[in-house]
């Protein structure tokens, strides 16, 4: 996969042409599943989670079966890559062997035809963005706008992302239809009704609602996302104390995953430096603004209810604002280009980036975790 990442560089250098290598990527992916899932099944079940538990694999399938799983048609050009266990106990029928359906798949016609029609309804959007493309940020006529100008184009690269929406539509719609994004059923209004969002790859509204880097990067390219969970970020943060280091290995392995150009590696390690901002704020803001919550480590103070929209939409802002910033990087892709933009933004991102996270982290979160101690503590043991 490096190779080919290597051979489309030289060929055709700062393009997004489509060619076999997105095909390969999401073969790698399944490939280093199968590998962790043939390995958890060598290891001692009391050393596994319970997911890897249920997707461990005692025994080899056969070559024809291993084949099937890595060549598996609806999920062949865009994805969603999945664990070797879902795509047997599709095959088998296994999937389908509960008091709903009783060994035989439910009819998939009319929820495939909606996730086509919902995969169409971003094409507007899709076409929208020709015209505010990314060239233009790198332009002199850009470097010269007013900064609220620039910040209003920087948001409107949004609509980059809507044509990945569509593509993982198509793919999720043929998922569907194959059968294999069966996962039960559930109650609506007291009936039953089949779920088919076994391997959705995203959730569009999610992500361009996000008030938080989690939900945007748990809902967006969800399949490769939980692969980078499970078989990177749990693998290498194997306490409390490693998450930091968990988090910066996964956002490396992600942008070795899609290649080698620069402006992969400037945007997941910004996202990385984000995503610990994103927490260290959370700890710090939200028991002042939220009701109890027992993740929170501090105490609230109080309960300023009427807060809670402003968080939300200092939260939704600075989410999609900076984030966009950081995307920023996958579409130039080359150094040169990346330290242009900057330029002409007068890194004002990396600016308030850098100086929010250090200042949050070694600063404002020990002050807090300071005041959460003494808070706790008996009244006889405070100073007065």
């Amino acid at each position: 996969m490096s190779l080919s990442h290597i051979y489309r560089m030289w060929n055709s250098y700062n393009s997004w042409d489509l060619d076999f290598t997105t095909a390969q990527m999401l073969i790698t992916v399944k490939f280093t599943i199968f590998g962790w899932n043939v390995y958890d099944g060598s290891r001692d079940e009391k050393t596994l989670s319970p997911y890897q538990k249920s997707v461990c694999l005692k025994t080899l399938p056969s070559l024809l079966e291993f084949l099937g799983y890595i060549c598996f048609y609806p999920g062949w050009v865009a994805g969603p890559p999945f664990e070797y266990t879902v795509y047997n106990s599709f095959i088998t029928g296994k999937m389908f062997d509960d008091k709903y359906c009783k060994g035989k798949a439910p009819s998939s016609f009319l929820q495939a035809m909606k996730t086509v029609a919902s995969a169409f309804v971003v094409v507007p959007f899709v076409l929208l963005a020709a015209y505010y493309p990314v060239s233009y940020t790198i332009t002199d006529a850009f470097a010269v706008l007013p900064a609220w100008k620039k910040l209003l184009y920087v948001y409107s690269l949004t609509l980059y992302r809507f044509k990945f929406y569509f593509a993982w539509g198509l793919a999720d719609a043929a998922c569907v239809a194959a059968g294999i994004a069966y996962n039960g059923y559930e109650e609506i209004d007291g009936k039953m009704y089949p779920k088919w969002n076994r391997v959705t790859p995203a959730y569009p509204m999610r992500v361009e609602l996000s008030t938080n880097t989690r939900d945007c990067t748990m809902y967006w390219n969800m399949v490769v996302a939980n692969w980078l969970r499970r078989y990177v970020y749990e693998r290498v943060a194997t306490n409390a104390k490693d998450t930091t280091k968990a988090t910066m290995a996964t956002y490396a392995v992600s942008a070795f995953w899609h290649g080698f150009y620069p402006g992969y590696y400037l945007f997941f390690f910004y996202f990385g430096f984000m995503t610990e901002l994103a927490k260290d704020a959370r700890r710090i803001f939200r028991p002042l603004i939220v009701p109890e919550d027992p993740r929170d480590e501090v105490p609230k103070l109080h309960s300023p209810q009427p807060l809670k929209a402003i968080y939300d939409v200092v939260t939704f802002l600075t989410t999609q604002l900076i984030g966009t910033y950081a995307g920023v990087g996958f579409m130039l892709l080359s150094w040169g280009n990346m330290m242009a933009f900057y330029h002409n933004t007068n890194y004002v991102g990396i600016i308030i980036l850098l100086v929010a996270f250090f200042s949050f982290r070694f600063v404002l979160l020990p002050m807090t975790k300071r005041r959460a101690r003494l808070a706790t503590r008996p009244p006889t043991m405070k100073k007065e």
